[in-house]
């Protein structure tokens, strides 16, 4: 709906025919391969963006209803926008159905629908049905050719996917702990550390690498999803454990000495600044991600009725942690520093208060920005403060009570 309505903001703009391919070319390409865009001019069809689409049975049939359409040789999800002379028509790809299949055609759906090609889209309710925001049927979903494996084997192969990730993220900690007996540069070594978990993450993600694992549950978009980066709960427990292999490295390279014994007054400063802005930009990552594990989840997190909770809530308990020790983990030694270059709790409050206060003016402009929350970011340094100032000993009593409320929180 977007790009259509930006396409014809643009159109009524110029309202000139040579500007179609332009407007084409900007789009990207991920929009090119899985939709297509034809634009009608007082009633006539004056541009296309490929071939996916025989036109005539839309226009024959009149079928400019905003639902999922099975024309051409696929299905496709169809959306309509009109204004003054110009209709847009936008067909985003849902499932090709080609009555044969070559090396160049495949009866697959589009690169964004994580599923398997053996899944039919059917025009009627199935088993499996997908409906809109409004409750309305869209489509159903036959899974009787689909190649199922047996629960407790899916269950078994998970964990064990699950458990070799985590094993990999260990060995690449000891594995560099070993370098760094021969390397002074430990943030060198550090900033390698962080890059090979990226990359290691990312063409598993990418590549859907092992296939097996779109068969499990627990990585199903129908239990979680919220984007390509996070496409099911199993996927966002992985993400979230590689985050905190990267924070608990972090945590253990840093070393507060090293920015306090900085000479420079100026240096430093800036750097308690810099500090202070990634523990807010680092909170409100915290609060917005909490917010959407709850709201895109189809299972409860409702601990008042423990009858609700089953095997996926406590997979979103696990992942609602690794949230808080991934924060925890990066924020607590810049919140140290902090607190030892400001060493009077007075210049600490000032400086925090103002931080606060312009947060507060600017928190209008700030989307899905919630400022309630930034009261608990207070405790969390005042927290910083008394674990500072307490003995040795101490430390991990007041650690533990931090995460406490945090968590309650």
């Amino acid at each position: 709906d977007k790009i259509l309505k930006g396409l014809l903001t643009d159109l009524n703009t110029s309202g000139s025919r040579s500007d179609y391919q332009t407007l084409y070319d900007a789009l990207s390409d991920f929009d090119r391969k899985n939709i297509t865009i034809c634009i009608f001019e007082s009633d006539s069809l004056v541009f296309w963006t490929d071939n996916n689409i025989q036109i005539d049975p839309v226009l024959q049939l009149n079928m400019f209803n905003n639902l999922p359409l099975n024309i051409s040789n696929g299905w496709f999800d169809l959306r309509t926008i009109q204004d003054g002379k110009f209709t847009l028509l936008g067909f985003i790809k849902i499932k090709m159905t080609f009555p044969y299949e070559n090396d160049y055609l495949s009866n697959r759906f589009a690169s964004y629908i994580n599923v398997s090609p053996e899944i039919k889209v059917l025009p009627h309710p199935a088993n499996h049905n997908i409906y809109n925001s409004e409750g309305e049927f869209l489509i159903g979903l036959d899974f009787s050719g689909h190649d199922t494996i047996p629960g407790y084997i899916e269950t078994v192969l998970s964990l064990a996917f699950i458990l070799s990730y985590i094993l990999l993220l260990a060995a690449l900690h000891y594995g560099y702990k070993t370098l760094s007996c021969y390397f002074r540069n430990t943030y060198l070594l550090f900033i390698g550390h962080a890059v090979d978990i990226l990359i290691i993450r990312f063409v598993l993600l990418y590549f859907s690498f092992p296939d097996f694992i779109d068969h499990s549950r627990l990585f199903y978009p129908s239990v979680f999803a919220s984007s390509f980066w996070v496409p099911s709960l199993g996927d966002l427990f992985l993400n979230l454990a590689s985050l905190f292999a990267i924070g608990y490295a972090f945590f253990h390279k840093l070393h507060i000495n090293d920015l306090t014994d900085i000479r420079s007054k100026v240096l430093k400063f800036a750097l308690a600044h810099l500090a202070i802005l990634f523990i807010f930009a680092g909170f409100y990552w915290l609060t917005h991600s909490l917010h959407n594990l709850v709201i895109n989840s189809s299972f409860s997190y409702n601990l008042a009725d423990i009858t609700s909770i089953n095997a996926f809530s406590v997979a979103g308990f696990l992942c609602f942690s690794l949230y808080l020790f991934s924060f925890i983990l990066f924020s607590f030694k810049p919140a140290v520093f902090v607190v030892h270059v400001y060493r009077s709790a007075w210049q600490i409050s000032m400086v925090l208060g103002a931080y606060f206060i312009a947060l507060y003016l600017f928190s209008s402009s700030i989307p899905n920005f919630d400022f309630y929350p930034m009261v608990f970011l207070a405790l969390f340094f005042i927290l910083i403060i008394y674990i500072d100032k307490t003995w040795q000993k101490n430390r991990l009593f007041t650690s533990t009570v931090l995460y406490i409320v945090l968590f309650a929180i």
